[in-house]
C-alpha cells in the first residue's frame, strides 16, 4: 500500500500529451471519457464538476476507472485541477458510484491524504493547504457507510495516530488529523472517548456546537441518535432564522424540516409579487457564440476577457442567492431552496417552481442554471437578431427577473465549396437553378449582424453569422478543382556493357580490345498537367429590410468569390538511360620458350563507354481554371418588390 501511494504521486499518464479542443465542453468530455480528457476539462476556467455526476441527466462521465482515479490524484498534487473543483468532482464520484467504485476512489483519496499530512509544505504553503482541505473534505463528507477498503482504512487510522502522537507534525496537519479522527470516532458512536447519547446531544446543542451535531446526524451508527442530532441542528437554525414567521411557527416547521430538509413555499398561498437578480450574482462579461459550420452547430462560451482563443465554457450558475423574489404574505424576499443537507428553514422556492423562458438555458434538479450544448443552425438566426442573450425568469408563470449578457459571434472560418463541374459563360437572366453552383442569401439582422444562408444543389443549407465588424474577414468561395499533375516520364534503359577483350596467350597471340558499351536510350517526356477546374457560378440574393442597401451589395462582391483551380504541375521527363561501360581490354602476358628465352605479348585496350540517353522533356503546366459568374441581385420580398 505504501508503494501504491508513492506511485500515485509520481505517475505521469502517457496520454497527458494528448490535445483537445479549446475549450473542451462537457459534451465533448463525455465523448472522450479518458483520463487525460478529464484532467484537461476540469483544469479549464469555469469548468463544472457536474460532469463527474455518474448517471446524471446532463453530460457526464459514464465510467470512472483506475486510470481516471489515479490521474485525478496526480492532477491535485501537480496543481493541474483547482482544489475546489477537484473536491467537488471526487465527491460526486464517491456519491454516484457503486460500492466498489466508491471504495476504490476513497482508497486513492486516503493515500493522497496520508501523503499530504506528512508533507512539510502544508505548514507553510497556502496552495498545499488548499489541497489538503480538498482531500479532507472528501473524507469527512462522504456518504454514511461509504468507506475505503478495510486495508486502506486501517492504514489511514495508523497514519492519523502517528501524526497526532508524534512530535514532528505541525499545527495544520494535527488540526486536520484531529478533525478526521473525530469523524471516524463518531462512526463508532464515540465523541472524545465518550459514548454518544441524548444527554450529550443536548449538551452540544446548548453550547451551539452545530458542527459536531451535523456530523453526528450523518455518522452515528444508531439511526435514532442520528435523527435526534438532526433535530437539534434544525432547532438551532429555526432559533436563528431572520424570518419571524419561521420562529413563530417552530412547532410546525420542525417536522417539515425533518422530512423534507427545506421549507418550501406553497405558491398558491403566496404568489410572487416582484423579483430581481442580485448584482453580485456570478456571470460572464459576455457570451461568445462559436460556430461549427461543417456540423451546423454552435457552442455558447463565456467571454470574461478579450482573449477569444481561450474563451471558457459557460459555467453552471446557482440560482440560489442570485435570484430574489418577494412573495405575498412572506416578510422577506426568498430564493431557491438550499440543498436539503444544509437544513435551512428559510421559506424558499423549489427548483421546479422556477422556469427559464429560453431555449438556450435550463434549470437542473439542484437549482443550477445551465446552458444547452449544441445550438442548432436554425437557432443561430434567432440569436443573430438579438443584441444580447436574454433569459427571462418566471415563478409560477409570472415574470420576475431577466438574466442577460452582451452577445458576440466569433468570426467563422471561410466556407469553401469545391466544384468538379465546368461552368460556361451564360446569360444570368435565363439561367436555370441547376446552372448555379451556389445560391447565397445575405441579409442584415435587426441587431446589425450579417446572416449568410448558402444552398448547394440538394444539400442542406448552411447558415453562417458574422459580426459587421468582421465582415471583410469572412468569405464564401466556389473553388474550382486543382488540375491533375502530369505523370512522370518513364526513364530510359541503360546501355549494355561492352564485351571484354581476349587476354594475350602464348606463344604469339596479343590481347584484343574490349568492346564498346551500347548507348542508353532517351527518357520519355513527362505528362502534361491537367487544367484547373472552373469556379462555379454563384447567385447572391441580398435581402434589404427597407429601401436600397448598396453597402450589402458591395460587401457581397468582396466576400463571395468564384475562383478557378490552379493548373496541375507537368510531370518531370524521364531520366535518360546510362551508356554501357566499355569492355575491359584483354590482359598482356609473358612467354618463355624451350630455350629459356622470354618475350612479352601486349594486352588489348578497354572499349569506350556508350553515350547516356537524353532526359525526356518536362510536361506542360496545366492552365488555371477561370472564375465562374457571381451575380448579385436584390431579393424579392413577400410583397413582390
Amino acid at each position: 500500500m505504501q508503494r501504491q501511494a508513492l506511485l500515485l504521486w509520481t505517475v505521469v499518464a502517457s496520454g497527458c500529451a494528448a490535445t483537445f479542443p479549446q475549450p473542451l465542453t462537457a459534451n465533448q468530455l463525455a465523448t472522450y471519457g479518458s483520463a487525460p480528457a478529464v484532467v484537461a476539462y476540469l483544469g479549464q476556467a469555469d469548468a463544472s464538476a457536474a460532469v463527474c455526476d455518474l448517471g446524471s441527466a446532463g453530460p457526464h462521465l459514464v465510467v470512472v476507472d483506475q486510470d481516471i482515479r489515479e490521474a485525478l490524484a496526480s492532477a491535485l498534487r501537480e496543481g493541474t485541477i483547482p482544489p475546489p473543483v477537484w473536491r467537488d468532482c471526487v465527491a460526486r464520484i464517491v456519491r454516484g458510484g457503486d460500492h466498489e467504485g466508491a471504495a476504490a476512489m476513497l482508497d486513492v483519496v486516503s493515500d493522497a491524504y496520508r501523503a499530504l499530512l506528512t508533507n512539510a509544505n502544508v505548514e507553510t504553503s497556502a496552495v498545499w493547504q488548499q489541497r489538503l482541505v480538498a482531500v479532507h473534505d472528501v473524507l469527512v463528507d462522504r456518504p454514511p457507510g461509504v468507506n475505503p477498503h478495510a486495508l486502506s482504512m486501517a492504514t489511514l487510522r495508523s497514519a492519523l495516530q502517528q501524526v497526532l502522537t508524534g512530535g514532528a507534525s505541525g499545527p495544520v496537519a494535527r488540526s486536520n488529523g484531529e478533525d478526521l479522527r473525530a469523524v471516524l470516532d463518531l462512526e463508532r458512536g464515540l465523541w472524545r472517548g465518550m459514548p454518544v447519547d441524548l444527554a450529550l446531544l443536548d449538551d452540544l446543542a446548548a453550547r451551539g456546537d452545530e458542527s459536531t451535531l451535523r456530523r453526528g446526524a450523518e455518522r452515528l451508527p444508531d439511526g435514532q441518535l442520528r435523527d435526534e442530532a438532526r433535530r437539534r441542528v434544525i432547532r438551532l437554525h429555526i432559533d436563528a432564522s431572520p424570518f419571524a414567521e419561521v420562529r413563530a411557527a417552530a412547532a410546525s416547521v420542525e417536522p417539515l424540516m425533518m422530512t423534507a430538509g427545506n421549507n418550501r413555499v406553497v405558491l398558491a398561498d403566496h404568489p410572487p409579487v416582484h423579483g430581481w437578480i442580485e448584482p453580485h450574482a456570478p456571470s460572464p462579461r459576455a457570451v461568445l457564440v462559436r460556430q461549427d459550420l461543417a456540423r451546423q452547430t454552435a457552442t455558447l462560451l463565456g467571454l470574461n476577457t478579450a482573449d477569444l482563443v481561450r474563451a471558457p465554457v459557460l459555467p453552471a450558475s446557482p440560482l440560489r442567492d442570485a435570484i430574489r423574489v418577494e412573495l405575498a404574505g412572506i416578510s422577506r424576499p426568498v430564493t431557491v431552496c438550499a440543498p436539503s443537507k444544509e437544513l435551512d428553514p428559510s421559506p424558499c422556492l423549489q427548483p421546479q417552481d422556477v422556469a427559464l423562458d429560453s431555449s438556450f438555458a435550463f434549470i437542473d434538479g439542484d437549482g443550477m442554471m445551465r446552458f444547452r450544448a449544441g445550438i442548432r443552425a436554425g437557432e443561430l438566426i434567432t440569436l443573430a437578431a438579438a443584441e444580447r442573450l436574454t433569459v427571462p425568469v418566471t415563478v409560477a408563470g409570472k415574470p420576475v427577473a431577466t438574466l442577460d449578457w452582451p452577445l458576440r459571434f466569433e468570426s467563422p472560418p471561410d466556407l469553401t465549396y469545391l466544384t468538379f463541374l465546368t461552368f460556361l459563360t451564360f446569360d444570368a437572366t435565363t439561367a436555370r437553378p441547376d446552372d448555379w453552383h451556389l445560391r447565397v442569401r445575405l441579409e442584415r439582422s435587426s441587431a446589425g449582424r450579417l446572416v449568410y444562408v448558402v444552398t448547394q444543389a440538394d444539400r442542406p443549407s448552411v447558415v453562417a453569422v458574422v459580426e459587421s465588424a468582421d465582415a471583410d474577414a469572412f468569405h464564401i468561395i466556389s473553388q474550382g478543382a486543382r488540375g491533375r499533375d502530369g505523370n512522370e516520364g518513364a526513364p530510359g534503359s541503360d546501355g549494355r556493357d561492352g564485351q571484354p577483350g581476349w587476354s594475350a596467350s602464348c606463344p604469339s597471340s596479343n590481347g584484343s580490345d574490349g568492346g564498346r558499351g551500347s548507348d542508353g536510350s532517351d527518357g520519355a517526356p513527362g505528362g502534361d498537367g491537367g487544367d484547373g477546374g472552373a469556379g462555379g457560378n454563384i447567385m447572391v440574393e441580398v435581402a434589404c429590410r427597407s429601401g436600397a442597401c448598396p453597402d450589402l451589395g458591395a460587401l457581397a462582391a468582396r466576400a463571395i468569390i468564384s475562383r478557378g483551380g490552379a493548373g496541375g504541375v507537368g510531370g518531370h521527363g524521364g531520366r535518360g538511360g546510362a551508356g554501357g561501360r566499355g569492355g575491359a581490354g584483354g590482359s598482356s602476358t609473358t612467354c618463355t620458350d624451350s630455350d629459356g628465352n622470354t618475350s612479352s605479348l601486349s594486352g588489348g585496350f578497354d572499349g569506350t563507354s556508350g553515350f547516356d540517353g537524353r532526359s525526356g522533356d518536362d510536361g506542360r503546366q496545366g492552365r488555371d481554371g477561370g472564375p465562374g459568374r457571381v451575380v448579385v441581385r436584390a431579393a424579392v420580398n413577400e410583397a413582390g418588390h
